[in-house]
């Protein structure tokens, strides 16, 4: 199991429901279930399903979506880094018990999960 990991606001904003789109530079070609890590926290805190990408994101497809992104119209309608894609999240969930994970050096966007540690996600999910 991979992980990706979020800034903390827009984590919340995932795990409460009112943010399905994370907007990334490039394409993401991972599919299926993937833990969720709250930067900075040591933990997964949460899961969901990764089921497609959209993009590259044009001003208009920004602004019509806002909400999907979990920022004001105003805000999609300012410029924004070229290549921005949006990695679609269905079925969020926040663990009940965060699982620790140890960090590898250098890895910024997906941390591959340990077999131990994915079995203590995964057993949260039954």
């Amino acid at each position: 199991m991979k992980a990706l990991v979020i800034k903390p606001e827009p984590m919340r904003k995932i795990l409460s429901g009112s943010k399905c789109w994370e907007v990334r530079r490039g394409r993401c070609q991972i599919r299926g279930l993937v833990g969720l890590i709250e930067r900075g926290s040591g933990t997964v805190v949460g899961v969901a399903e990764l089921i497609d990408c959209v993009g590259p994101l044009t001003r208009e497809v920004r602004i019509r979506n806002a909400r999907k992104i979990g920022v004001t119209a105003e805000t999609a309608a300012q410029p924004w880094p070229r290549g921005s894609y949006a990695w679609v999240l269905k079925n969020r969930r926040r663990l009940l018990r965060p699982v620790r994970y140890k960090h590898p050096n250098g890895v910024i966007r997906w941390v591959p999960l340990s077999l131990s540690v994915s079995k203590a996600v995964l057993k949260q999910l039954i």
